[in-house]
């Protein structure tokens, strides 16, 4: 199963603006809003926008550790990352901050190329391990209505901001939605893998697993998803009629059975397979239908109706979710005359 590290909704941080050092002068340069952010698949890439048409000589990054106050990082690295348009300039570290993962305090210093100062700061709220569900798989691809138990396996890693180094994340929660299958996260072992048996709908087969909660500094990185493929078993529909001729809105009594090829031949279709009932059909086609009629569990029916007008009556197979192959049956021609 690939592996995919899925880039992280940028950060955005509010900034506060100090614009001091030279004297102010007429052609002081101007700076507008400052927006620090991270948004790589590596949090630990610091991004700063600037909005100015002046030019900068250098940007200058603290972060402190609002607990201790202590500078942990500087950065003065920045390159531009993306050129000057409608007054704004954008920069971007040429390699990670590499901190602890956390939250800190992070602030800007703009130099402008006549001196100028400007200065930005806020919390930096991103720079966290970015776990993802990896190598998942499946002990069944494709599965049929007698095969419907799925065992997924996969492993939870997490990379970690500025080193980018991945490492298998034990003991967190693992969330999933399968359809029709609640229950709570699943916790990874010690060496991040995880496993767990899903009964499949066969109406949605699509499975999506990710990063629920439980371990320090992390957040999720985007769904993993894997899709089975469903199998339809053939179906066939046995149906007759209790009369051959009778007169408009006289009442006439489908019976049948329904059944499937399955593993061990031919079978009753579950109870909650869907069946349409249509009376009066032709080359034309059918102008009367319905499709309340109930199986048993043994996959017989029985249905009553009233004739309308002559021609055959037809029992068809809608379907049991993916798993059944649609098919019909139909009785001889019933003749209807009109009523007195």
């Amino acid at each position: 199963m690939m592996r995919q590290w899925r880039t992280a909704a940028a950060t955005l941080l509010a900034t506060t603006l100090f614009v001091g050092g030279l004297p102010a002068i007429a052609q002081a340069a101007e700076f507008g809003a400052i927006i620090i952010s991270t948004g790589d698949p590596n949090p630990g890439v610091i991004h700063v926008s600037v909005d100015t048409a002046d030019p900068i000589a250098s940007v200058h990054a603290d972060f402190v550790d609002p607990e201790t106050s202590a500078v942990v990082a500087t950065a003065d690295d920045f390159v531009l990352e993306e050129e000057q348009i409608a007054g704004r300039a954008r920069y971007v570290t040429s390699a990670p901050v590499v901190m602890e993962p956390g939250r800190y305090d992070a602030s800007v210093t703009i130099t402008a190329a006549d001196g100028t100062i400007a200065r930005a700061s806020d919390t930096l709220y991103g720079y966290q391990i970015v776990a993802t569900v990896d190598d998942l798989s499946v002990d069944r691809p494709a599965i049929d209505l007698d095969h419907r138990e799925v065992t997924v396996s996969g492993v939870l890693r997490g990379r970690w901001p500025g080193t980018g180094e991945v490492r298998p994340l034990g003991g967190a929660l693992v969330g999933h939605w399968v359809h029709q299958n609640a229950g709570d996260p699943i916790v990874t072992a010690p060496d991040g893998t995880f496993t767990r048996t899903f009964t499949m709908s066969g109406l949605l087969n699509t499975m999506e697993f990710f990063y629920d909660s439980g371990f320090p500094q992390a957040r999720g990185g985007g769904n993993t998803e894997y899709t089975v493929t469903v199998v339809p078993q053939q179906t066939r529909v046995r149906v007759q009629a209790d009369k051959r001729r009778v007169k408009a809105g006289d009442p006439v009594t489908l019976t049948g059975k329904v059944e499937r090829l399955g593993v061990n031949g031919w079978t009753a279709v579950p109870e909650q397979t869907g069946l349409w009932a249509e009376s009066g059909c032709d080359d034309t086609g059918c102008p009367f239908g319905y499709n309340d009629v109930q199986l048993a569990a043994d996959g017989t029916f029985r249905t009553t109706t009233p004739a309308q007008r002559t021609g055959f009556f037809r029992v068809t197979v809608t379907g049991y979710a993916d798993f059944l192959t649609g098919s019909g049956g139909q009785t001889p021609v019933v003749r209807v005359t009109p009523a007195l």
